[in-house]
């Protein structure tokens, strides 16, 4: 999964970087691999450290 501001705009992006996965990795691993843009969207870095904290200070 990946997300983040980063990867929102690159839609064009994870076609690409699947198929390359599929060439580098083992066929058993790749068989379902879909690579797809997170469910946060633009705001999983700051909920991903916002998590972080409150599970480290609690």
């Amino acid at each position: 999964m990946l997300g983040g501001g980063t990867i929102h705009q690159a839609h064009y992006f994870f076609e690409r970087f699947e198929v390359h996965l599929k060439t580098r990795a083992l066929p058993p691993h790749t068989e379902t691999l879909h690579i797809l843009p997170g469910k946060l969207g633009y705001y999983a870095g700051m909920l991903g450290a916002a998590a972080l904290w409150f599970e480290q200070s609690s």
